[in-house]
């Protein structure tokens, strides 16, 4: 039953869409729609409007999970573009033939994060989430959730995840995660460190990871879609020296 719903989910945001996209070229406007893992919600939004203000073309960013989006490609989801956070993904999606080659087009890094000053002790996270005052850590799902993945290897490399799993609150993406901490529902969160540069994440402090490997996050554009110029458009410039300014202004590599 829960495997229809999911069904009927997806079916509906498709329809959803086709039919956004159906309106826009009524418009006589070229428009995308992309598929974006949640952690890049800040950068998107300022690439497409500077891609929209160069070209006139429209971009329709879906944020999610990068797992979440990869079933909705797979289930038939008309997305143009995929940006995942890891690069498995989009390879998967090439060798099913339902993407073209892949490219990197970020290098993303793991911090663990609070909002309130002083739960972070000391200058090392490993100390941190074995604070008796710490009860609760946010970490986005690591079965679907790159950033999640690399938190928990982490964790399990630093032989602390039998430590805190009972601490640990799940979230379906990293942006989830990152809300569960800003709204006080967690002490601490694993978080990708774009967001904790971002205007929220300033009012917090954090400490970096670095036993969580850097996310190679990769991109693809999706064989289905109808709008394969507009898209590799869209590409060049997310690869250029001007998307990677903007970028980079958010701690990607």
């Amino acid at each position: 039953m829960m495997n229809k719903l999911k069904g009927i989910g997806v079916f509906w945001v498709a329809l959803l869409m086709v039919a956004a996209g159906n309106s826009s070229a009524a418009a006589g406007g070229i428009s995308l729609t992309v598929g974006v893992a949640a952690n890049f919600i800040l950068p998107m939004d300022e690439l497409i409007m500077a891609f929209t203000d160069k070209t006139s073309i429209r971009v329709h960013p879906v944020y999610s999970s990068t797992g979440k989006l990869y079933a909705q490609i797979v289930n038939g989801a008309p997305f143009d573009v995929f940006l995942a956070a890891d690069s498995r993904r989009p390879q998967m999606l090439v060798r099913q033939k339902l993407a073209q080659s892949c490219f990197l087009y970020a290098k993303g890094q793991t911090v663990l994060w609070a909002k309130r000053p002083g739960v972070l002790a000391g200058s090392d996270w490993r100390q941190a989430v074995l604070e008796p005052k710490v009860r609760r850590i946010g970490i986005a799902s690591p079965e679907s959730a790159p950033y999640g993945e690399a938190a928990a290897s982490a964790l399990k490399n630093s032989d602390l995840w039998a430590k805190v799993k009972a601490k640990l609150v799940y979230g379906q993406s990293v942006a989830q995660s990152f809300m569960f901490c800003r709204q006080g529902g967690v002490d601490l969160a694993f978080v990708a460190l774009s967001q904790a540069l971002s205007p929220d994440g300033r009012q917090g402090e954090y400490l970096p990871v670095a036993e969580a490997p850097l996310i190679m996050q990769n991109g693809c554009i999706l064989a289905r879609s109808k709008q394969q110029d507009a898209a590799r458009q869209f590409v060049d410039f997310l690869l250029s020296a001007a998307g990677r300014t903007i970028i980079s202004k958010y701690g990607y590599q």
